[in-house]
């Protein structure tokens, strides 16, 4: 039973500047002033003075006297908003007795010196539209309002709480969620979680802690091999019945279908490895198209989109978008926001198993393994002639020239994972050492080249932003001594043939790194 009520009696927004008269008034009830624009005074009982400004929160008392005048010359805008408390009381009678009451409210004062959005949407909503708002609506506002005054404490930034809401669904969602328990839990009315959790997320908690769960259920679905009823329990469903009426409402398909159907996917990245276990994406990044000549030639314009254009993204109406782990968690959730998606790991721990993964996770693991025996034999038949040359007996090393720095590539970098892995190059053993077994590439200066060759040295320059510094570099005196060795042999491939590092591009590196190493021999 409460032992406090507080009902509102008036909420206005209240204009001052610098040509109107200050506001004065003889305070009858408990009030809470919020400064929404400006700069003010407020003197009150003429013997506090407080000088207020965008945020702050100022609470007065019955029988007080307030005056408030805007200060150099700006514009005020205060919302007012007039409240009573009412106490219970003791009654021999079985029935409730209340009286008007200021017990335990603060003192006349500045009550919180900044406040967060969501508290100053509040005040407007109820100071501009309380003729419109019931009864109901116009207490749960109020209460809201009342919590600094109450409580005394700041109010958290409620984008720190709902995110922290957010966080806990995300961890929970395979168990019961409730909205009360959850409002209780970070310290919000229920009603009032709903109408910030709405505005936060566009979606009531009932609708998104459903789509989580919808979506989560369409991972396993595709990626696992566990049982419709395994699926509904480890999702939050309460049995496979309702998981599957709930999942076909959404997706107009049941779990068992999903499972089998083909999908239209959106690739963000990796387009080449999709390609290569047979899967043609509905659409792909601009960024990887640019940059891939193979991908120019499967994909028209009309097929690619800039990674931040969501409406594009959704015009393609995937059911799965496939993107790097990497990527921002806010764009994550906005991709979300459209459809299934799958974060993956880029190039981890290799192109090749990659390859295999992708072709596990949708159920063509022939077709993956097909592509990579292929590719094989292609290598085999290079590795052969390469050996008939003298050209496999000879140590080789990969670089790349970026931003006006030289780096020695690692086994993962641009060219090098064909070269090492599929052609069975060998490094330098100061390579070897200090960049292949350290697992990461090198920034070497021109003073230490000659520690870091090799008989063979495949160099790309990047250049995609006109980096004219790189030429510092390649005209320094340690690389012209490099080049005009008998003992180096320098090759420059094409950039654009040897940067895509996925999938089908692997075919193209292939032939180019392979190509150039038997030229002129």
């Amino acid at each position: 039973m409460n032992e406090q009520i507080y009902r509102l009696v008036e909420a206005f927004e209240l204009a001052l500047n610098k040509e109107s008269s200050p506001y004065e008034k003889q305070i009858t009830q408990s009030t809470i002033i919020v400064i929404a624009s400006g700069i003010s005074k407020i003197y009150c009982n003429q013997d506090k003075e407080e000088t207020l400004i965008y945020g702050n929160i100022f609470f007065t008392k019955k029988d007080s006297y307030i005056r408030i005048e805007p200060i150099m010359a700006t514009d005020v805008v205060l919302y007012i908003i007039t409240f009573q408390m009412y106490e219970l009381i003791t009654s021999p009678f079985d029935e409730l007795l209340y009286r008007k009451s200021e017990h335990n409210l603060p003192s006349i004062g500045l009550i919180q010196s900044h406040i967060p959005e969501s508290y100053m949407k509040a005040a407007g909503d109820l100071a501009s539209e309380l003729e419109v708002l019931s009864p109901i609506q116009q207490q749960l506002a109020l209460l809201e309002l009342l919590c600094p005054v109450l409580t005394g404490k700041e109010l958290p930034d409620t984008n720190v709480v709902l995110d922290e809401a957010i966080a806990y669904i995300h961890k929970s969602y395979t168990t019961s969620l409730n909205r009360n328990d959850l409002a209780a839990r970070i310290g919000y009315h229920p009603n009032y979680f709903s109408r910030v959790f709405r505005e936060k997320t566009g979606k009531s908690f009932q609708d998104y802690v459903k789509d989580l769960r919808i979506h989560k259920a369409k991972e396993l679905l595709l990626i696992s091999s566990m049982s419709i009823s395994e699926v509904a329990r480890a999702t939050g469903f309460k049995d496979s019945l309702y998981f599957s009426r709930v999942f076909y409402e959404e997706t107009g398909e049941r779990p068992s279908m999903y499972r089998t159907s083909s999908k239209r996917i959106v690739a963000i990245g990796f387009a080449e490895t999709l390609l290569a276990i047979g899967i043609r994406p509905v659409a792909i990044d601009e960024m990887s198209w640019k940059k891939s000549p193979y991908l120019q030639r499967y994909f028209s314009k009309q097929e690619v989109f800039d990674n931040a254009d969501l409406d594009a993204i959704r015009r393609s109406k995937p059911d799965i978008i496939v993107c790097p782990a990497h990527i921002r968690r806010r764009q994550l959730l906005e991709y979300e926001s459209i459809s299934l998606v799958l974060a993956k790991p880029w190039l981890e721990p290799d192109p090749l198993t990659q390859i295999r993964e992708f072709g596990e996770l949708f159920r063509r693991e022939q077709e993956a393994e097909n592509w990579i025996i292929y590719l094989y034999s292609i290598a085999d038949q290079y590795k052969k002639r390469l050996k008939e040359k003298g050209i496999a007996q000879q140590s080789f090393a990969c670089y790349e020239i970026a931003y006006g720095k030289c780096h020695v590539l690692d086994l993962l970098s641009r060219g090098t994972f064909v070269a090492y892995q599929m052609l069975g190059l060998q490094p330098p053993e100061q390579i070897r050492k200090d960049v292949i077994n350290q697992n990461k590439p090198l920034v070497i200066n021109m003073k230490e080249l000659p520690d870091y060759t090799a008989d063979t040295m495949l160099i790309t320059i990047y250049e995609e932003m006109g980096n004219t510094v790189n030429q510092n570099i390649l005209h320094s005196d340690s690389w012209k001594a490099a080049e005009q060795s008998s003992q180096h042999r320098m090759l420059y491939p094409p950039y654009d043939q040897i940067r895509p590092n996925s999938g089908i591009s692997l075919e193209t590196q292939l032939h180019t790194i392979a190509g150039l190493l038997l030229a002129d021999l």
